[in-house]
């Protein structure tokens, strides 16, 4: 007897065979559909192998000669008359440039033909999206677009798609997801997120929510990081896969960051303050204000505020020690009740006021995950630690006794008077802005055989007093016991006295 997955007793009862059934058939269906795209734009059956073209990628072979005839021209993947490079070399596909399979349909690649600019194409649906490109132009206004604080993505142009009037293609540069590449210092995290805020800032001020503001959706222009043009599907391999990509750090050269995907976002009357608008999912799910009834239309301010201030705890305070600096801001700003949320003009000024505040030294400092474990921190003044010599090191040292020097011997011994420090007053102001750190921990003690003693730092130069004479070269060829006489002539061409046989 085959059990049901549901309530026996009900109507709507499947068993187990009638669910697999249905899984198959709708398999075959999407695989049907697959092969009638494929014969549209090959005209023969593709076979399926690994690198073989996907189905979204399909629709971009047949733009290809439209896209070119409008100054775009996709990889070679996508060229109606591609042949696979792997198929002659027995290469790897997942090693080759046209192997590389693109990991959003909707998001291409190409060359600007006019100056060789690497762009992203992204196509979009006017019915879905009616507000996208709408608003992208409106931030490309010559006022707007001129002004450093925009960080709007740049729409380098809108194409429609011949035969699809619901279509449309934005042009943009070619950006990076801002996670490809470690943040190195908290100055480089402390700088994109001054830019984040700036932005956001920006569009509310220009009566402009986002409505989803989340990670993925924050792009950083990396063409000046690079030293080779990179990967658009693999951006730690070069362009052409001839090798890594090589890139600079965000400190030598600083990126400009960008958000981008407009889709969602709604753009409002100067004279409307507090606008409603009834909420829309989008990639951050843990919107306080979603989680109850999504039937109350909601201010969408707000709600960008809590997506900036969630990005910055789940991306850096969750996994990243060190940025407690921030939690007060970031508190405020994922509170519950989006009434008790900062505006984005008072969250920029509390920004500003913690970023002017953070010393040369802390945004210098390395970022570190939680998990990485203890790293001893990078500190600008650490009192040095007492040295530690065995017992009897300094015993033929006098404090008032001039000393004889170990490797000197009978009358002619030179006797010099001792080292000492020279006091001297250091101005106040050299301290200043010198942070009081406490006195680092006792050094650890291992056990030797003999006791230890330990001597302050200001005697080390005791230490270069007692120290040994470096012997000269003559003195160390001595050493050489019975030298043959080709050691004789070398010895005597490096200008070195060798010894006498009947010196040892």
């Amino acid at each position: 007897m085959i059990k049901t997955l549901f309530n026996p007793g009900s109507k709507n009862a499947k068993t187990r065979t009638d669910i697999e059934v249905e899984e198959a058939a709708e398999l075959e269906r999407v695989k049907a559909l697959r092969a009638q795209k494929e014969l549209a734009a090959f005209g023969t059956d593709v076979k399926r192998t690994p690198g073989a073209l996907s189905t979204k990628e399909i629709w971009w072979c047949q733009q290809y000669q439209w896209l070119k005839s409008q100054g775009y021209l996709l990889r070679p993947r996508y060229a109606p008359d591609w042949v696979p490079s792997w198929e002659a070399s027995k290469r790897d596909p997942l090693a080759c440039e046209d192997g590389q399979v693109m990991r959003f349909g909707r998001i291409m690649d190409a060359t600007r033909l006019s100056d060789g600019l690497y762009v992203s194409l992204k196509v979009i649906k006017k019915s879905e999206h009616p507000h996208e490109a709408e608003i992208g132009r409106y931030f490309m206004k010559a006022e707007l677009a001129s002004d450093p604080k925009n960080h709007c993505v740049p729409f380098l142009d809108v194409l429609s798609v011949p035969g699809e009037d619901d279509t449309q293609i934005i042009v943009m540069p070619l950006l990076l997801d801002f996670t490809k590449l470690p943040f190195d210092t908290f100055g480089e995290v402390v700088e994109m997120l001054r830019q984040l805020f700036e932005g956001l800032l920006f569009m509310h001020k220009h009566r402009v929510a986002h409505c989803d503001f989340m990670w993925m959706n924050i792009m950083m222009d990396a063409k000046d990081i690079y030293i080779e043009p990179y990967h658009p599907v693999k951006p730690h391999m070069k362009r052409d896969f001839s090798g890594n990509a090589r890139h600079r750090t965000r400190t030598q050269r600083p990126p400009k960051y960008y958000i981008i995907d407009f889709g969602l976002s709604r753009q409002y009357d100067a004279n409307d303050e507090t606008p409603l608008e009834y909420p829309v999912l989008g990639g951050d799910k843990t919107v306080p204000e979603f989680q109850n009834d999504m039937n109350v239309p909601l201010n969408p301010f707000p709600t960008d505020v809590y997506y900036l201030g969630n990005l910055i705890r789940e991306h850096f305070l969750n996994i990243n020690s060190g940025f407690e600096f921030l939690k007060p801001l970031v508190d405020d700003m994922v509170q519950d009740d989006p009434s008790k949320r900062p505006t984005m003009e008072q969250a920029v000024e509390r920004f500003d006021s913690i970023r002017q505040r953070l010393s040369t030294w802390t945004l210098r400092s390395r970022v570190t995950a939680r998990d990485e474990g203890f790293i001893v921190p990078r500190v600008s003044a650490i009192l040095p630690a007492p040295r530690q010599v065995p017992l009897g090191f300094f015993d033929n040292v006098q404090d008032h006794d001039p000393v004889r020097y170990p490797h000197s011997s009978g009358a002619n011994a030179t006797r010099r008077p001792p080292i000492r420090p020279t006091p001297c007053r250091v101005p106040q102001r050299f301290f200043d802005g010198v942070p009081n750190y406490p006195p680092p921990p006792q050094p650890y003690r291992r056990t030797f055989a003999s006791p230890i003693v330990e001597v302050p730092v200001i005697d080390k130069k005791k230490a270069l007093y007692v120290a040994r004479k470096p012997e000269t070269a003559s003195e160390r060829a001595k050493h050489v016991k019975k030298p043959k006489w080709w050691v004789r002539v070398v010895l005597f061409l490096c200008c070195v006295l060798p010894p006498t046989d009947d010196s040892h």
